[in-house]
């Protein structure tokens, strides 16, 4: 949401007035900076006048050079904006300091916009703390529609998530779902740190052919730092130095320029994320190490294809740690969301594991025949396949997903949307539109009328900028799902007086949101489970 920049081509010029008036250039930055910031926000707030009565779209009221910004929530902003779409409609107008922003609470409109008129609906925001500061503007989902980047970053996602290399990782995605058993059986109380490793274990195989440990590999720790700088950095509002790049100008040690060591700190952390793995695949395929990944296969060369140069490499290296620092806290947020359900709304979790039992037979001994369920049994199990659905709609992992910008001026109905207006969807307003939205009720997902919508219609994003790992995701989160219920009885944990602790329905903020940390109690809920996956295991195992 840039407004005033200082060019580079001004520097001298800006070290000579700095002397003249006795003082730095940073304050002088800063003092020129929030003058012209001023007189530029008062101009645009004259010129639009009463934002309810302009042709730019409904919305609140702001006031003088602020705009907006003063009603912009703290927290829960999902919510506070889907209580606004209730007032004004699913297309609300703001202004943040003369930027335009809107809010989309619908996913019929959003479609419509994002989908259908993908081709100037698809630019990103420009976010120059966390692209610039941080070093994300290499990651294909901050990267501009109009960087000539951009369309090969498409062409590499489609060829490393195809839909039949997705398909062949279902013996790897089964066998991480046993080991996520086993470590859970053996330690329940790690259940969170358990399920990451599992999914980061087959992100990183697929990604690198990287045998992640369980307990204490530096990767597993880099890696979970890094999806928690990115939702924080790309976080729409966040940062002072998004709205007022000359900001950057600031030394470290100025009062309020934290931010600057903040940037360095995270920056270092992602190149090394990125860097690091990368380099060991080209160090094995060099050496004839290697078993194979989409990291090898991007940097294979064809016959006739020309060698590749520093860019292209450049490009496969961020490309495939975007699978990864995408695809591994994604999933982990919405699994963690799952337990939250089950412990919340038991009744569900065991309409789920009596058709499990019926289906599948996961009840029953290994020498009863009983079996953990696999990707094949997926059309079989329609009440797990909504509550799957539901656990998408109830929380949705990215519930304002990542912002769009429109790269010329359009028309919305009535209504001129700005060429640079920052377009935000709010997706977890789409998922909540009924009653009782706010309860977990998978039947919503079973019983849907025929105009309702899938929830995977619009929690992976819209248009040009759709999750490209959505299959990967769709099967993973799944899997692990199913697998979970077939093993465990999830419930609220013991206080040791009597009662039990209770549990919250609270999460945190960001771009990716998890739930709040909260305690739970995971055990075998029949007396042949532990057996069921100890079996299991040790078979993987043999394989």
């Amino acid at each position: 949401m840039s407004l005033i920049t200082i060019p580079e081509s001004v520097a001298d010029a800006l070290e000579k007035y700095a002397s003249q008036a006795g003082l730095t250039v940073s304050q002088f930055s800063l003092a020129v900076g929030l003058g012209a910031a001023t007189l530029a926000s008062i101009g645009i707030y004259l010129s639009s006048g009463n934002k309810n009565d302009t042709p730019y779209g409904p919305g609140p009221k702001g006031v003088p050079i602020l705009g907006n910004a003063a009603d912009l929530p703290k927290t829960d902003d999902y919510k506070v904006y889907a209580s606004w779409a209730k007032k004004y409609g699913d297309f609300i107008y703001l202004t943040v300091l003369g930027q335009p922003i809107y809010l989309i609470s619908s996913a019929k409109t959003a479609a419509d916009l994002l989908d259908k008129r993908a081709m100037i609906y698809s630019d990103r925001p420009k976010m120059f703390f966390a692209q610039e500061m941080v070093g994300w503007k290499r990651t294909p989902v901050l990267t501009s529609s109009l960087d000539p980047k951009y369309t090969r970053y498409r062409k590499l996602f489609h060829n490393a998530l195809r839909k039949e290399r997705v398909r062949e990782l279902a013996p790897l995605q089964e066998q991480s779902s046993h080991t996520m058993l086993k470590l859970i059986l053996d330690k329940p109380d790690d259940w969170l740190a358990h399920i990451r490793y599992c999914i980061g274990a087959v992100i990183t195989k697929l990604t690198y052919d990287y045998d992640m440990a369980p307990e204490g590999d530096e990767f597993v720790a880099l890696a979970e730092k890094s999806a928690d700088t990115f939702s924080q950095a790309a976080a729409p509002g966040a940062w002072m130095v998004d709205i007022f790049p000359w900001l950057r100008f600031l030394p470290s040690w100025f009062p309020g320029a934290g931010f600057k060591r903040t940037a360095a700190e995270w920056k270092a952390v992602n190149d090394y994320l990125h860097a690091k793995p990368y380099n060991t695949v080209k160090e094995q395929m060099a050496a004839g190490t290697h078993g194979g990944s989409v990291t090898s296969r991007l940097l294979t060369v064809r016959d006739g294809e020309p060698p590749l140069n520093a860019e292209e490499e450049d490009k496969i290296m961020w490309v495939v740690g975007a699978i990864y620092s995408g695809g591994a806290d994604t999933t982990v947020a919405a699994l963690t969301t799952f337990v939250l359900a089950m412990v919340l709304y038991p009744e569900a979790q065991r309409k789920a594991q009596d058709e499990i039992d019926r289906v599948i037979g996961s009840g029953k001994c290994v020498r009863e025949g009983g079996r953990l369920p696999a990707i094949s049994d997926r059309s079989r199990l329609p009440y797990v396949e909504a509550l799957y659905q539901e656990v998408l709609r109830w929380h949705p992992v990215a519930p304002l997903g990542v912002p769009h910008r429109l790269t010329t001026e359009d028309k919305w109905g009535a209504y001129t949307v700005p060429k640079g207006s920052t377009v935000i969807s709010n997706i977890w307003a789409m998922g909540h539109t009924e009653d009782d939205s706010d309860e977990f009720k998978p039947e919503r997902q079973l019983y849907r009328a025929a105009d309702a919508q899938d929830p995977r219609e619009y929690v992976f994003g819209f248009g040009r900028r759709v999750c490209p790992g959505k299959e990967l995701a769709d099967a993973g989160v799944w899997l692990a799902i199913v697998t979970l219920l077939a093993a465990f009885k999830f419930g609220k944990k013991s206080d040791g007086k009597g009662g039990f602790i209770e549990v919250k329905e609270e999460y945190g903020t960001g771009i990716i949101c998890h739930p709040k940390p909260f305690e739970c109690s995971i055990t075998p809920r029949a007396s042949t489970s532990a057996e069921l996956i100890n079996t299991t295991f040790a078979a993987d195992r043999d394989i």
